[in-house]
């Protein structure tokens, strides 16, 4: 006997977690498949690890669902934003004045956001969790998806009226829909790094952009710089 629900969201990552969040808060039966624990609480303060800078529409967004208000004391406000170049002497200057806004985008942990976005899927009461499972197979039907899952050796199954995979760029709804790609490796790490200044860059960010990619600070609040520095895999190594 298939789980019935109007949604199956693939993939528990953060653009799953708000997607499922926001359907939830609509009304709709949703199923939140996620091959991994649901996530764990966060502490405050200390390394935030990977982060994210939303932009402010995103923001917006995230606002209207009701994630926003829970992560917005852990956000810091990028209010300007300086570029440049390595072998050129101009420089571009964005202020959130310009535009009419109190910032052009907030910097927010990724674990945090996507706890949050957890939290508000399950608490909408619409939204069932099938954590440590994978889809084995996908198939249409009359009346609708076919969604075969696998969990520690046991077999589930979920119909739905929609199927979304938000399972990662090697995606098994893309595979299982014969959806292809084209690509290619652009050849860069990210190096990921926080550090604490000499003094406070009061919310405003820099990106450099050099000969192997660029290289991002993002504010954190205080003294503290989140540092994303995109090399080769030899110089990043």
């Amino acid at each position: 006997m298939a789980y019935s629900v109007d949604v199956a969201v693939i993939g528990g990552g953060l653009a799953g977690a708000v997607l499922a969040a926001d359907l939830g808060r609509r009304g709709l039966e949703v199923a939140l498949v996620e091959r991994g624990d649901a996530p764990g609480a966060v502490a405050a303060g200390g390394d935030p690890g990977r982060v994210i800078a939303l932009g402010e529409g995103s923001r917006r967004i995230l606002e209207e669902i009701g994630i926003w208000r829970a992560v917005a004391h852990q956000g810091a406000p990028i209010t300007a934003i300086e570029v440049t170049e390595s072998d050129r002497r101009g420089r571009v200057f964005l202020e959130a004045s310009e535009a009419e806004v109190a910032a052009l985008g907030q910097v927010i942990p990724n674990r945090l956001l996507r706890k949050v976005a957890w939290d508000c899927a399950l608490d909408s009461g619409r939204v069932t969790p099938f954590t440590r499972s994978t889809m084995t197979h996908l198939e249409g039907t009359q009346a609708g998806v076919h969604v075969g899952l696998g969990r520690e050796g046991a077999s589930e199954a979920v119909q739905a009226s929609l199927v979304v995979g938000a399972d990662s760029e090697v995606s098994a709804v893309r595979e299982a829909c014969g959806i292809g790609t084209w690509g290619r490796h652009h050849n860069r790490y990210a190096l990921l790094t926080t550090v604490e200044t000499g003094r406070d860059p009061a919310g405003q960010a820099f990106e450099r952009f050099l000969p192997e990619g660029p290289l991002a600070f993002l504010p954190l609040g205080g003294r503290r710089v989140s540092i994303v520095w995109t090399l080769t895999p030899t110089t990043a190594a």
